[in-house]
């Protein structure tokens, strides 16, 4: 069996369409300006907007933009709307600026981030399930980018934005090329989203084997090796946190042959 591709199928009138049209209604309705606000700071240009609030100004700041992305890609896909594809190349756009502005490949929101990524690197991981060196979930909150990016690619041709996901993998292997096989693995306790899953889809659209190996050290191989041995060991555990560990196995396996 083989799915059709989004653009291939259009909604008749009804529920469903209604409510896609209200789902786009809202979509359209953010301001990119205010959206790209925490990546801008972090790259020390200079704000042409407000960021928004709650999780976007308290620790989670920049994560909306990556589902902003992937929405409006999506929405690009299965509408004849241009606005959606006119959103998602304003942000990618956005996100280039910033990551040119540091000159390193890294464009995010985490406050701090710049300094909070390379204590990492440096093997500083003090971790529980939801903070890393001090910082928010870094690694789910930097995983909307990379997923928001590569749905941009994926739904709307956009090259700039696969030049931008891979500038972020890029950093990432620089960065990490220090850091030994235990350090990073101690760094997975915190919840990482899909990160592997992304890496995997990194890998697979370009045939870049060394982005299939930046995937695998996001293996988390407290889960993965009670799996392996048909053991349930999920009782207590953040479901969040695991489900996008599990697919991204998956999603490895796919690519690879021995993950």
């Amino acid at each position: 069996m083989q799915s059709l591709p989004r653009s291939a199928v259009r909604l008749l009138p009804g529920p469903f369409l209604d409510a896609q049209a209200t789902a786009l209604e809202y979509l359209l309705s953010l301001d990119t300006d205010r959206l790209l606000a925490p990546l801008r700071r972090e790259a020390g240009l200079p704000p042409v907007a407000e960021s928004y609030g709650n999780w976007e100004n308290s620790g989670l700041d920049g994560h909306t933009l990556g589902h902003a992305l992937s929405g409006a890609a999506l929405m690009s896909a299965v509408t004849d709307d241009p606005r959606p594809k006119a959103m998602v190349e304003r942000l990618v756009q956005g996100v280039v600026e910033c990551q040119d502005a540091l000159g390193t490949g890294y464009a995010g929101g985490i406050p701090d981030g710049v300094r909070l990524w390379q204590r990492v690197a440096a093997g500083q991981v003090e971790r529980d399930s939801f903070e890393l060196g001090g910082a928010w979930v870094p690694w789910y909150n930097l995983h909307k980018l990379f997923a928001g990016l590569l749905d941009a690619h994926r739904h709307t041709g956009s090259d700039l934005a696969l030049t931008a996901v891979r500038r972020l993998a890029d950093w990432w292997d620089q960065a990490a090329a220090g850091m030994d096989d235990d350090t990073h693995e101690a760094m997975l306790r915190t919840e990482f989203g899909g990160m592997c899953e992304a890496l995997a889809d990194l890998a697979d659209i370009t045939g870049t084997g060394r982005y299939a190996a930046l995937a695998r050290r996001f293996l988390d191989q407290s889960l993965l090796r009670p799996l392996r041995e048909h053991r349930d060991v999920l009782d207590g555990m953040h479901a969040n946190t695991q489900i996008a560990k599990v697919v991204g196995y998956q999603r490895l396996g796919e690519v690879v042959d021995d993950p």
